[in-house]
Parts: structure tokens; C-alpha cells; sequence
């Protein structure tokens, strides 16, 4: 539990060398009784055939999984889970399962292991009496999962996800710009008949949500998007690989819940990384990706130097 006097940020690191992820962690009073997990199916590795330490866990073929977290802020509060694959402890699709946490307490949710693509619990419906926070990812997988080696370059994955309260109908995307492939997209929707519809520079599609708890994956992707929805919805983005030999060594899957236009805000703290003295190679690149209202060109600034200077603007367009 961090108290502080003042508004402060916190950001939290998950740096296993060669697996890290990030997110920023929700303060308390933004924390919702209502969540859509966002994760990816179960994933596991394939065998080096020129051998493997016994050491390194890509020696261990048993599947990586997929996962997340629940966390209390209050006692006795009662949260019902309704999971979209079946659990390490055998609890079954689509029923609700209800637990009681108090203060500082947490529950971590794991798919069964299972083969590669399978078990995905994306669509899982937390609902709590009292407000909880919500961590969601893998254990550790690839993007697209291949079973190639040594194509299936895997990391882990985390996000403290939004309440669906805090969804919105309108969201702005960027690739990462990583690679000439693009990235993954999972919309996950809780209302209903919803409708989203991505536009691009290049095409438009339409994509509906049944069900609350539907998710639906769009992939690759390389363009720049607009998504609208008749409904508030949930938009994950996830770094892929390329599945080439000539592919950049020093990034891995990671993903992002991207904060719908509702959410935009006119100034942002962020930082980076520094390496461990022990490994100070771990993190050698850094990229930052930020979407504003044309009217916001003129007055937006990064460290007091305005954008129009030496940023790279790629405007949207249809």
C-alpha cells in the first residue's frame, strides 16, 4: 500500500531479464466493481534442436499460461468470477464463482494448462460489492504463437486493466512502428449488440459483440486507427514479431490497454526504465507514441519543446 500527501504516479516493472512488461498502476479511487480480462491463450515452447541449458526455462516444453489478478482495497469484499476457460483448479466456463477478500489480499486466476492456443480466459467477467483492482497478461507467450523455432520469442504480459466504467466509444491507435508488420488489436466488449467499427487509411471494417464477455482479435495491423462503438468497449495493443530471420533482437510481445479519446488529458508524467549495474544492456531502446486533437499541435510540448519542431506527424486521415 503506497499512501502519499501529494498526487504522485506509479509505475511498476516487471524486468525478469528477457521477459519484462510494464503498467501504470490505478490509483484506489479509480479502481471499478466491473472488469473484462483482457489475456491471450495458453502458449508453450518449442525445442531447440541444437539443445537447451537445462537451466533456461525454454528447456521446459509444459505450457505457459494464460492469467490474471484480483486485488482488494477493502475488507469483506465479495467478488464473482465468470471464466471464459477453464482454471488451473478446474473451475468450468461460464460459471460464476464467488470469493471473499480483505484488505491487501489478492487472487491470481491461471488457465489449465493445455496445448498452445488454447484456454484463453480474455472475456472473463470480474464483479465485485466493493471497488478492486485488476492485473491481466500471460505467465509468458509470443506474438503470433509459432511453433518455429526460434521463431516463437516469447515475454511476459501484464496491464492493470480499466473498469468498465471508464471505457469508452472512441479510441486513436499508432503501430509501435517495431517492424513493417504491425501489431495485434483485442476489443473485448461487455453490453450486448455491440457494434465497433475501425477505420484506417486504407479500409474500414466492422466487427460485432454478441455477448458481454465477446472478444475479437484484429491482426496484423500496421496502420494508424480510428475505432468507434455504439457502446463503451476495452482495446488491448500488442507488440508482434514477424516471424522473420531479419527481425530486431531487442524487442518481444508486450501489450497496452489503449485509454479511449474520452480519457485524453492535456499533461502526462512518464519515464523509462534505467538498467540494473548488473545487466545495463537490458533495455536499450525506447519509443514513445503520442495521439492528440489536431487543435493541440500548436500548444503541445515535450520537455518545453514544441512538437511541431522535432516530432514526426502523421495526421489521420479518412
Amino acid at each position: 500500500e503506497v499512501i502519499s500527501d501529494e498526487p504522485i504516479t506509479i509505475y511498476t516493472f516487471s524486468s525478469q531479464y528477457t521477459t519484462s512488461d510494464s503498467y501504470t498502476a490505478l490509483p484506489v479511487t479509480h479502481w471499478g466493481k466491473e472488469y473484462v480480462i483482457s489475456s491471450f491463450p495458453n502458449d508453450q515452447y518449442s525445442l531447440d534442436p541444437r539443445g537447451t541449458n537445462p537451466i533456461d526455462s525454454a528447456s521446459r516444453i509444459d505450457p505457459r499460461q494464460s492469467e490474471f489478478m484480483i486485488m482488494a482495497a477493502y475488507d469483506n469484499t465479495s467478488v464473482d468470477i465468470t471464466p471464459k476457460a477453464i482454471t488451473e483448479l478446474g473451475k468450468q466456463v461460464n460459471k460464476i464463482y464467488k470469493i471473499i477478500l480483505n484488505k491487501g489480499e489478492t487472487y491470481l486466476v491461471k488457465s489449465v494448462k493445455s496445448r498452445r492456443g488454447t484456454n484463453d480466459l480474455s472475456g472473463t467477467i470480474v464483479r465485485s460489492d466493493k471497488p478492486v483492482g485488476v492485473l491481466s497478461g500471460h505467465v509468458r507467450t509470443a506474438n503470433p504463437q509459432t511453433p518455429v523455432y526460434p521463431l516463437d520469442s516469447k515475454d511476459h504480459l501484464v496491464e492493470m486493466l480499466f473498469p468498465t466504467d471508464a471505457w469508452g466509444k472512441k479510441f486513436y491507435t499508432a503501430p509501435f512502428g517495431l517492424n513493417n508488420t504491425g501489431d495485434l488489436f483485442k476489443l473485448t466488449s461487455i453490453h450486448p449488440n455491440t457494434v465497433v467499427t475501425l477505420f484506417t487509411p486504407t479500409k474500414s471494417q466492422t466487427i460485432n459483440f454478441p455477448n458481454p464477455g465477446s472478444y475479437s482479435v484484429i491482426a496484423p495491423m500496421n496502420e494508424i486507427g480510428l475505432w468507434t462503438s455504439n457502446k463503451p468497449v476495452q482495446l488491448a495493443q500488442i507488440i508482434m514479431r514477424t516471424g522473420e530471420d531479419w527481425d530486431d533482437d531487442y524487442y518481444d510481445p508486450a501489450m497496452v490497454m489503449i485509454p479511449p479519446a474520452e480519457q485524453f488529458v492535456k499533461k502526462i508524467v512518464f519515464l523509462t526504465p534505467g538498467n540494473n549495474p548488473n545487466n545495463p544492456t537490458q533495455y536499450i531502446k525506447h519509443y514513445a507514441r503520442l495521439i492528440a486533437d489536431k487543435n493541440a499541435l500548436q500548444t503541445l510540448l515535450i520537455d518545453n519543446i514544441p512538437v511541431t519542431i522535432n516530432g514526426e506527424i502523421q495526421p489521420y486521415t479518412n
